[in-house]
């Protein structure tokens, strides 16, 4: 799976999950992996920390579907918030998220590696979809 063009090291990913505070979900198209969520356990909310679906299977509904498995392990989990970073010129997720009821509490000036702005983003569970 890659992260932002850059393949993630598996010996990372096994010790994410190991440490119990990150869950990560895949979408599977004909046995490949399409899609992931990783969720990061806080101490009100789960954050999500990427979601990601591959171009060649975008436009499907797969981050749709990745998101309603996520709020549907939050409040399994007993979470009611869940939260995330966006990049504020990433137009296509922003929407994506403003339909699940997500909304800006803070904007972080800066965040990303390249220093674009990130807006944090929360919603209460269960989604209310627009």
């Amino acid at each position: 799976m890659e992260k932002g063009g850059a393949a993630w090291p598996r010996e990372f990913i096994v010790e994410d999950i190991k440490n119990g505070l990150s869950v990560y979900m895949t979408a599977r198209w004909h046995s490949r992996i399409v899609g992931l969520i990783v969720l990061e356990k806080k101490k009100n909310a789960i954050m999500i920390s990427d979601l990601f679906v591959s171009k060649s299977h975008r436009k499907r509904k797969i981050a749709s579907q990745l998101l309603l498995a996520a709020g549907e392990f939050c409040l399994n989990e007993g979470y009611n918030k869940l939260k995330l970073h966006v990049r504020e010129d990433n137009e296509t997720a922003r929407k994506l998220y403003l339909n699940f009821g997500f909304r800006v509490i803070k904007k972080e000036e800066h965040y990303y590696e390249d220093f674009a702005t990130a807006l944090l983003m929360e919603t209460k569970l269960p989604f209310h979809c627009s």
